[in-house]
């Protein structure tokens, strides 16, 4: 379970979720991927923005458990330019992206950001289809939030070889649960101050606009259903 916190780099916020597991303590690398690092043996990444390709190259311990998180592009669309214009820390290409969409209507920004996000964040996922690596498990962002969240962790925990029990799950889903984190605001009740906005998958559908979507669909072709999505 891990946490960004504004200003800070990424870290475990929830240790004690090893703590609980009986394991013993690991290693919390930031790991410079360019060129690729060997990952030592008991490190935890906490967050790595990779294609799978880049990812399949990296020298890694065996035995070794991970999983790629992916949602529907229309709302990480959604996610980028809210983030972007107003709420994520202006570190590496944010303040030129920032400044681009300042002086560009909610639509035009929001096609800009599709035309972005094509090249890296969309193309990424994409390339996490072609996995077939056993040790790797593919999360849809909507599962782990989303109604059958309970048997979605638990299938997540199976395949990382987490020995977690129901009481436990609840306890560490409702600790990091989106009212706790944002101190009593219900999924879907958006503050646009908050880099934690919504908290609700399928905001798209209010936030998008019928000619970016159908811009949208022209940008990214079939990516929507390639996916697992649909369209409507």
């Amino acid at each position: 379970i891990i946490r960004r916190a504004a200003g800070a780099r990424t870290t475990v916020r929830a240790a004690d979720l090893w703590g609980r597991t009986n394991m013993p303590p690991l290693h919390n690398d930031q790991i410079d991927w360019s060129p690729p690092t060997p990952i030592r043996p008991r490190t935890i990444i906490t967050c790595a923005f990779l294609a799978y390709p880049r990812f399949e190259g990296i020298p890694k311990p065996h035995p070794y458990r991970g999983f790629y998180v992916y949602r529907d592009p229309r709302d990480l669309l959604v996610s980028w330019y809210n983030s972007i214009r107003y709420t994520h820390e202006a570190t590496g290409s944010i303040p030129t992206n920032r400044a681009t969409i300042e002086n560009l209507s909610y639509s035009e920004g929001l096609i800009h950001g599709a035309e972005i996000l094509t090249k890296s964040n969309f193309a990424q996922a994409l390339s996490w289809l072609a996995c077939t690596d056993p040790n790797m498990k593919l999360c849809r962002y909507e599962d782990l939030f989303g109604d059958n969240q309970s048997k979605a962790f638990s299938s997540l925990f199976e395949h990382l070889q987490l020995d977690i029990s129901s009481k436990q799950q609840a306890s560490l889903l409702e600790e990091y649960s989106f009212k706790n984190m944002t101190k009593g605001r219900q999924p879907g009740e958006v503050d646009a101050s908050s880099h934690l906005r919504r908290g609700k998958p399928g905001g798209w559908r209010e936030e998008l606009p019928d000619d970016v979507l159908e811009r949208f669909y022209e940008i990214t072709g079939t990516l929507t259903e390639d996916l697992g999505y649909c369209r409507d």
